[in-house]
């Protein structure tokens, strides 16, 4: 549990393969902007965590990518 907690670190350690093989597994679409990250479309699979992370820290604010 505690490496849910601290994925940055996890993030920051790990090879830059295992990066790309999570985010193509997690991420069905991403969209840059310069150089920032301007939206994200999860994975069908991976959408409800999503809906919970949004919950937690934006008050379940509206998402383009929720389904209906």
């Amino acid at each position: 549990m505690s490496y849910l907690r601290d994925v940055g670190s996890l993030w920051a350690e790990s090879p830059r393969s295992l990066q790309r093989e999570f985010v193509r597994e997690v991420f069905q679409r991403i969209v840059v902007e310069g150089k920032e990250i301007a939206s994200l479309t999860p994975q069908p699979l991976y959408a409800p965590l999503f809906v919970i992370d949004r919950r937690e820290w934006f008050d379940g604010e509206f998402c383009s990518w929720l389904p209906g």
